[in-house]
């Protein structure tokens, strides 16, 4: 349908006259060649952003994605028990037919806990080193002695060394923990999470 350039009113593609005013048109068959060639250069539409805001849609929805984020827990902590050596030295003697090496060692526990403290004694001699360990359990503020003993050659020069290993205590603390879990992307990136 087409409309008369006269009155405005509606005329039939292929009417020659407008049936109200009788104004003549022109011969409809340009018109409609011009705007079938209008038809066939218009652009097609663009769908490319669409697609590929329906792809970042999916993304956002589907794909997991990991998170990290941090929290205080207690967390049980083992340290050693605190002490202080007060003494430690070696003697000589005889015994018998053997010659015996006495090593000594007073410890002191300076720590609020309770604990057992293994010491491990070394006598060197120039043919061979001999080795003895002790345990001893010693309360806060107590102290104790420990006693090694090893069966040396008479004569013979004796290096006397000691270790100690104080036992643990654990005590319960505040720490800061990073934790991970798994989130969709889309609560990612709107921090709904």
């Amino acid at each position: 349908m087409v409309f008369c350039k006269e009155c405005g009113s509606k005329v039939d593609d292929d009417a020659k006259f407008c049936h109200k005013c009788g104004k003549k048109h022109h011969e409809n068959n340009d018109k409609h060649i011009v705007k079938k060639e209008i038809h066939k250069h218009e652009k097609p539409k663009n769908n490319t952003l669409k697609v590929f805001g329906v792809i970042i849609l999916l993304v956002l929805v589907f794909v997991p994605t990991n998170i990290s984020y941090q929290v205080s827990e207690p967390t049980e902590v083992q340290y050693p028990i605190s002490y202080k050596v007060k003494n430690a030295y070696q003697t000589e003697s005889l015994s018998g037919l053997n010659w015996i090496t006495e090593g000594f060692v007073e410890i002191e526990n300076t720590d609020t806990m309770p604990g057992t403290f293994a010491v491990s004694c070394n006598f060197k001699t120039l043919k061979r080193t001999l080795t003895d360990s002790k345990k001893v359990y010693i309360v806060p503020g107590e102290r104790k002695s420990v006693t090694c003993v090893a069966d040396t050659g008479f004569g013979e020069d004796v290096e006397f060394t000691y270790t100690i290993n104080p036992g643990k205590k654990t005590v319960t603390e505040v720490r800061t923990v990073t934790k991970q879990k798994t989130v969709q992307l889309y609560q990612k990136v709107f921090g709904l999470y």
